[in-house]
């Protein structure tokens, strides 16, 4: 699950709904200037079509939320509007539904890439802010799992208690959940003499969040009917052959959480670089710090600060690196990177919503 980029990992009244979006044409030439028209909410629908698969899959796109506009981001930096989307705080790319889940300050709505239009989701929710905002999660329930899956959302069962949780099937409904897990459920429910949790007695501070959620309905049902009938707008791609890799020493003294993952290698892309763990840590949550790691040229770099060292030194904490599926290109706190030249090639604004490729 995605968070705000810039600052990282988704509907106030709009009007004229503009075409549906292709999944690459051509970036415009002017970053900065907006030409896009405010979209028309749709009013509940019938059942809308499965979307064509984009045919062009040469080079992924980044879907960003700035300046009350949903954009696409291109490597060079140059973006194109997709719809404007005033009041719009936050956004996750669903690829199984082919939408965009956009959240206001107590709303959720859904920018569908079919019919180029924004569906109002939610209304009436009451948020307790907390300085968070509105906590949402979108779940599809998909065969054979008999477990709802999430996909999108801003709600951290590490960090939150409870959230606005829509179920897009196999019946649509919307309410407050208990969405904790881990170390957070004991801070979020009523304790007994003994330390033990009393299991459906929320904590002063989260009962009336749960309640304020639970106030919430559908708007259009039939809307999230016909998402549950969609199949996956991209398919999975067969996954490139990472590299073997690479054998990094990283002091596990700085892992005092835990030892084992630390030197913990994902592919990134370029068959070249690395995220690595380089330490971990607990206070009321869990910390972990990650950098680069260049094979070709084994240095760590550490983009977000533009500095690579021949050993590893402190990373950030919580950055979050959005690697492209083609792993060509990626964005990390505002800077654009090329993964196959290990370098930094430009700026970006806004909140990460997605890959469209």
């Amino acid at each position: 699950m995605p968070a705000p980029e810039s600052g990282e990992a988704a509907p106030p009244p709009m009007s004229v709904a503009p075409a549906p979006v292709s999944a690459n044409p051509p970036a415009r030439a002017d970053a900065t200037t907006s030409t896009a028209k405010p979209v028309e909410l749709a009013t509940p629908t019938a059942p809308v079509a499965t979307p064509a698969v984009p045919a062009d899959h040469a080079t992924s796109r980044a879907l960003v939320l700035a300046d009350g506009e949903l954009r696409k981001l291109a490597p060079g930096g140059t973006t194109e509007v997709v719809t404007a989307v005033p009041g719009v705080v936050g956004c996750d790319f669903d690829e199984d539904h082919g939408v965009v889940w956009l959240a206001s300050a107590r709303d959720l709505a859904a920018y569908d890439l079919s019919d180029g239009k924004v569906h109002p989701v939610t209304k009436g929710a009451v948020v307790v802010d907390d300085g968070d905002g509105l906590i949402w999660r979108v779940r599809h329930s998909s065969a054979p799992s008999p477990f709802p899956r999430e996909v999108a959302g801003n709600a951290d069962g590490l960090e939150h208690c409870v959230a606005l949780v829509v179920d897009v099937d196999p019946r649509p409904s919307v309410g407050g959940m208990v969405v904790a897990e881990g170390d957070r459920e004991f801070s979020c429910f009523v304790s007994d003499a003994e330390g033990d949790i009393v299991e459906g007695k929320l904590d002063v501070d989260e009962a009336p969040r749960k309640k304020g959620y639970d106030r919430a309905t559908l708007v259009d049902s039939k809307f999230l009917v016909a998402l549950a009938t969609r199949r996956t707008i991209f398919p999975p791609e067969p996954a490139a052959p990472a590299p073997p890799a690479p054998k990094v020493k990283v002091d596990v003294d700085r892992c005092t959480e835990d030892a084992e993952s630390c030197g913990r290698a994902e592919y990134v892309g370029g068959q070249r670089l690395w995220w690595i763990v380089v330490g971990n840590s607990r206070g009321d949550f869990f910390h972990e710090q990650r950098l680069l790691y260049d094979a070709t040229t084994r240095t760590w770099w550490d983009p977000v600060h533009d500095r690579r060292e021949s050993k590893p030194g402190e990373g950030d904490e919580g950055v979050a690196l959005h690697a492209s599926p083609d792993r060509s290109w990626g964005l990390i706190e505002g800077k654009i990177l090329s993964l196959e030249d290990a370098a930094i090639t430009g700026r970006w604004s806004g909140s990460f919503c997605g890959w469209l490729r």
